[in-house]
C-alpha cells in the first residue's frame, strides 16, 4: 500500500491537510466528517474554522511587506505575530477535535481479520466483531455524544456505523433487548423495569446483571454485547 493509500485509508489526511495549510484548510476534514456522520456539531466546527481561514487570508492581504515579502514596520510585525498565533491555535485545536470523528469515519481495521485460508471465516468474523465492540466501547467512554450520534448500541435504528453487535441496556426497548441479544422476553423485561427505577440508568454492566437478577448464559451475553449510554 502506497503512502497516499495509507493516508486515505486511515484518515491521516485530516491532520496532514490541517498542518500543511497552517490551519487555512482545517475546515475541510470537518466538512468531510460531517457529511459521513451527519453530525451538526461537526458542521458548526467547519463553519468556525472556515471563518478562521478567512481571517487569516484577510490578515495576509493587509499586512505590509517589503520587497522580499517580509513583514514591514511595527504594524507588519504585529499582524504577522497575530497570524502566527491564530494559525497555531487553529492547527492544535483542529487536530484535537478531529481525533474522535476520524476514528468514527475511518475505524481501525480489525487485527483479527485473517486472510482466507489462514483461519476459519466464521471464527475470523466473530473475532472481528468482538474487536469492533471493544473499539465502540472505547468511543462511548471517550465521546458519548458522538457515540449517540452514531447510534451505537441501537440495532433497531437505521445506521451506517457498525459497532460489532452492541445493544444499549439503558435505552433500547424491551423487544430490541430480547431480539438482538437473544435473551428471553422475561429477562429483557426485568432489565427495562430495573433501569426505570434509576434516574440515570445503570452505571455498569455488572449493576445491570445484579439488579435485574440475570444469571448464567444471559449474564455472559450482557457482558459481551451490552453497552451503556447516558439516558
Amino acid at each position: 500500500m502506497s503512502l497516499h493509500d495509507r493516508l486515505i485509508a486511515h484518515g491521516r489526511w485530516y491532520f496532514t491537510i490541517t498542518v500543511a495549510s497552517a490551519g487555512i484548510c482545517a475546515w475541510v476534514p470537518f466538512v468531510h466528517a460531517s457529511s459521513r456522520l451527519n453530525d451538526p456539531g461537526l458542521r458548526r466546527h467547519a463553519v468556525v474554522y472556515g471563518a478562521g481561514a478567512l481571517v487569516l487570508l484577510g490578515l495576509t492581504g493587509v499586512t505590509p511587506t517589503d520587497a522580499n515579502g517580509d513583514p514591514e514596520g511595527a504594524i507588519g510585525g504585529i499582524l504577522s505575530t497575530v497570524m502566527a498565533l491564530l494559525a497555531i491555535a487553529m492547527v492544535v485545536l483542529a487536530c484535537v477535535q478531529l481525533r474522535s470523528p476520524r476514528r468514527a469515519v475511518y475505524p481501525t481495521p480489525s487485527p483479527y481479520a485473517a486472510p482466507p485460508g489462514v483461519i476459519d471465516p466464521a471464527v475470523g468474523s466473530a473475532l472481528a466483531a468482538r474487536n469492533r465492540r471493544e473499539e465502540s466501547r472505547r468511543l462511548v467512554a471517550s465521546d458519548p455524544s458522538l457515540a449517540r450520534e452514531l447510534m451505537i448500541g441501537r440495532p433497531d435504528y437505521k445506521r451506517t456505523y457498525h459497532d460489532g453487535g452492541l445493544v444499549d441496556l439503558n435505552n433500547a426497548a424491551r423487544a430490541t433487548l430480547a431480539s438482538f441479544l437473544g435473551i428471553s422476553d422475561e429477562t429483557a423485561g426485568r432489565i427495562v423495569a430495573q433501569r426505570e427505577l434509576l434516574p440515570r440508568g445503570f452505571s455498569s454492566i455488572e449493576e445491570a446483571i445484579v439488579f435485574s437478577d440475570v444469571m448464567g448464559a444471559d449474564a455472559d451475553i450482557l457482558r459481551d454485547r451490552g453497552v451503556l449510554l447516558p439516558r
